[in-house]
């Protein structure tokens, strides 16, 4: 009877999400994400756009990986070299311009030209 009950809450809670809603939502909202970006970088190939900056909010729940990145201009070399990387919420397989700081990333690649990342990034032009 206990189980029950608390099986029945863990699915059911009125004060939160249930289990399979909150998975629901995780995933539903990683898919669109995971689109976004598809789409953002398709662009960018099609226009020769090989700069970009990691774009969004920092919250309480941001991962490490993303608050480095945040505001930050990056080559697609750089991007790339995420996939060596580990970190607690890294999804597996991983595409760094897709998949960004991993499941529940909010964060995006804004695409821009050479010009404009040398002019936030200086040392680029090296």
């Amino acid at each position: 009877s206990n189980f029950r009950d608390t099986l029945r809450g863990d699915f059911t809670n009125p004060n939160k999400l249930g289990l399979l809603e909150q998975h629901y939502y995780t995933k539903s909202f990683d898919i669109f994400q995971q689109t976004d970006r598809a789409i953002g970088r398709k662009l960018a190939d099609d226009l020769g756009l090989e700069y970009a900056i990691y774009n969004g909010t920092i919250k309480n729940n941001t991962r490490q990986f993303c608050k480095d990145r945040v505001a930050k201009v990056f080559t697609s070399e750089e991007i790339e070299e995420w996939a060596n990387l580990d970190w607690k919420g890294k999804n597996t397989p991983y595409v760094p311009t897709i998949d960004l700081g991993g499941h529940n990333c909010r964060h995006s690649l804004d695409y821009i030209s050479k010009e404009l990342a040398f002019r936030l990034r200086p040392e680029l032009k090296k």
